[in-house]
């Protein structure tokens, strides 16, 4: 005698389902059983009806779905940066090997980085398709590269997450000096502007949440920090950074 079906609140059947589990793999034609928020069961279409029941059952009988992983730190249009240089080895290790040279690092980041909407749309769509294949669904801090063009590779792809305009510095370091010494290198007020105008424009929009952005504890200075955290007080919005991303980061920030 079969057992009596167990109670679910939804069923969602789906043609294929991408379980991201070596033991399980992908099912075709399966089904999604769901209790009190959580998922209960997955498995075959027929065998998820047979095992529950459930008032609603939705259907998409061409749809993949994929658990909704997020990827809490990923610059989608720097997809291609870390491709374009040598492949670093031993003798010559890259700018953030044995301790990190940071300075040099964010002078690289803030000064050799201009990415045209085409350039940023292609990066981001191989960025977060890279991602999808794994099943994450959500990202944040999109920085690096055109808003928009961050924004349009994210709706192609069928994801949502948190794009942060690019960049938030005002501060900059001269390599000429040991050790390396800040230099004031973009107007403040020119930056918050910018900054305001990009969350206005994308926060909320689409299903896109946008956030503003200190690229670094060390690049911002007390003017920016305390204007950007009044900003997104006021706008209910949070604020991407870095600090503390290698060892030798946090003797300059002592410094």
């Amino acid at each position: 005698m079969r057992p009596t079906p167990r109670q679910a609140d939804l069923i969602v059947e789906a043609a294929h389902i991408a379980t991201v589990d070596a033991a399980l793999g992908r099912i075709r034609d399966g089904a999604v059983a769901v209790r009190d928020g959580r998922i209960a069961d997955l498995g075959p279409r027929a065998r998820i009806h047979a095992d529950w029941q459930a008032p609603r059952v939705d259907r998409h009988p061409r749809a993949l779905m994929v658990p909704g992983l997020v990827d809490v730190h990923v610059h989608p249009g720097l997809f291609f940066f870390a491709r374009l240089g040598r492949a670093p080895t031993p003798e010559q290790p890259g700018l953030l090997a044995r301790g990190g040279q940071i300075e040099r690092f964010l002078t690289l980041l803030g000064s050799g980085l201009r990415l045209d909407p085409d350039q940023t749309r292609a990066a981001a769509r191989a960025s977060l398709l890279r991602g999808l294949e794994a099943g994450v669904t959500y990202f944040n801090d999109a920085a690096a590269g055109d808003t928009e063009a961050l924004v349009a590779a994210a709706l192609d792809v069928g994801v949502r997450g948190v794009v942060s305009y690019d960049f938030g510095a005002d501060l900059g370091f001269d390599l000429g000096e040991d050790p390396p010494a800040l230099i004031r290198t973009a107007d403040t007020d020119r930056v918050l502007a910018r900054a305001e105008a990009t969350v206005a424009r994308h926060h909320g929009r689409h299903g896109m949440q946008c956030w503003y952005n200190l690229i670094c504890d060390l690049n911002a200075s007390d003017a920016l920090y305390l204007e950007t955290m009044r900003l997104a007080t006021r706008d209910g919005v949070g604020i991407n950074t870095h600090t503390a991303t290698v060892r030798h980061h946090e003797t300059v920030s002592r410094r």
